[in-house]
């Protein structure tokens, strides 16, 4: 996790890039670039790239003891809501091309440490055409991602996306769509037929997604001032999931993971140095002073999570498991 390995450097005697937490691997007591030096070998190139591979390490194993800490309070890759949106009417109507972006808006509620999951896309248009697919974030106007498909006429074509998007503490405005002006397409509504369900019938506020159908001007800015709601999706449907994340509390925790990440980085050096087949006095007569670092390093790492864990505060979150559930309601024009 980047968030967690920025957090502490190296100094190499050249441009150091100073860290977040101003630590430093080579601060740590017994510890310098010489002795990892000492413990690379052919994979590790040299003492600098070991460690900087040993950070990354050990910010993954410092992300899954917080997690083993944690796994009784958060709802660990919990599926808060899983949705469909964007059906074809039973008459199979085509309606004719015309120069808009179409397809469905999901605006996702804010909440800390949610992450939006577009499993899947498909589109239906009467013709051949190789096209894309665009997620824009309507609150920056910001283009996400670009999605290549190529339809198979009066067919549903289906593209496996996988996307997943952070709502960053703050809520979030999807707009999935394809530019209709290439091929007459296939009705299609926000709702099955027969489902009546809308905002205008839900009355709490506490939603965690909207959904809704419609359109974009291309010559306008991509923002949710331009987007015109309306029922019909310009023939896309849509998979998508709200699930918690973890990395995203994780990330949020900053600089109190500094020390316990410098000493795990430690004793992952050392563990790599005491386990060397290289041949040098590092490696070979400093086996005991090696085995006490590799001892102190962990023993100062437990120390430090121990303390960081008694002292975390679970907030007041969905993705804690003392929170209420909320739920999806469908926006209608």
């Amino acid at each position: 996790m980047t968030c967690i390995s920025d957090l502490i450097g190296i100094k190499n005697g050249c441009s150091d890039t100073i860290p977040v937490s101003g630590l430093y691997v080579n601060d740590l007591p017994g510890m310098s670039l010489k002795i990892a030096d000492a413990a690379a070998n052919s994979e590790k190139v040299n003492g600098f790239t070991l460690i900087q591979n040993r950070i990354d390490f050990a910010s993954t194993y410092l992300s899954n003891d917080i997690r083993t800490y944690l796994q009784d309070k958060f709802v660990i890759n919990s599926i808060l809501e899983s949705s469909k949106a964007g059906f074809y009417k039973d008459d199979n109507d085509i309606i004719a091309s015309s120069n808009k972006l179409k397809g469905i808006k999901v605006t996702v509620r804010e909440e800390p440490f949610i992450n939006i999951n577009i499993s899947k896309i498909g589109l239906r248009f009467d013709s051949v055409q190789t096209t894309n697919i665009y997620i824009y974030n309507l609150y920056t106007a910001e283009l996400l991602y670009t999605l290549p498909i190529t339809t198979v006429a009066d067919e549903i074509t289906y593209i496996t996306v996988n996307k997943q998007i952070a709502t960053n503490k703050q809520r979030l405005s999807l707009f999935i769509c394809t530019d209709v002006s290439v091929s007459d397409y296939y009705d299609s509504s926000v709702l099955e037929v027969g489902n009546k369900q809308g905002c205008s019938t839900c009355q709490s506020s506490r939603y965690l997604s909207r959904i809704s159908g419609g359109s974009l001007d291309p010559a306008l800015s991509k923002t949710e001032s331009n987007f015109v709601s309306a029922n019909n999706t310009g023939g896309i449907t849509l998979d998508y999931t709200i699930e918690c994340d973890m990395d995203n509390y994780i990330c949020s925790l900053g600089r109190s993971l500094s020390w316990s990440l410098l000493y795990k980085t430690g004793h992952l050096i050392m563990q790599e140095l005491i386990n060397s087949d290289q041949l040098n006095t590092v490696v070979m007569i400093n086996k005991s002073r090696n085995e006490e670092l590799l001892s102190y390093y962990e023993a100062e790492y437990i120390k430090s999570i121990n303390q960081l864990t008694s002292n975390l505060k679970t907030p007041d979150d969905i993705c804690f498991n003392c929170s209420p559930r909320i739920k999806k309601v469908t926006q209608l024009p």
